[in-house]
């Protein structure tokens, strides 16, 4: 079984998922432009790239955590992101669904590639 992340690395988890995505949407707002807009993007996508390989359990992780950790949890995200309180639960278990799924996807498309 997987070492656990801990409440602090699912906190981070978080957090990278959420910026990638505050970030798509912020550079996205006025069209796609593909140098600058793929430069802002990077460190972005550089904190998600080692999020991905936990994304299978992270939300089981997650769901497993006491009340205490959770409101820890949604503390920093909240405080983070000033996210409304009667949208934070929703935005925590999105971003780890995507989590979940783009873990997926790369696990599916590395067996796919594999050669014999």
């Amino acid at each position: 079984m997987p070492e656990k992340l801990g409440v602090d690395n699912l906190t981070k988890v978080l957090v990278a998922t959420i910026s990638l995505m505050n970030k798509l949407d912020e550079v996205t707002q006025d069209g796609y432009q593909l140098v600058p807009d793929s430069i802002a993007l990077f460190p972005n996508l550089v904190d998600v790239i080692g999020v991905i390989k936990n994304g299978k359990t992270a939300y089981l992780e997650f769901l497993d955590l006491d009340e205490d950790e959770k409101g820890e949890v949604y503390a920093t995200v909240k405080a983070k992101f000033d996210l409304l309180d009667d949208k934070l639960e929703d935005v925590v278990e999105k971003a780890f669904v995507l989590i979940e799924d783009a873990a997926v996807l790369i696990f599916a498309v590395q067996d796919a590639l594999k050669k014999e």
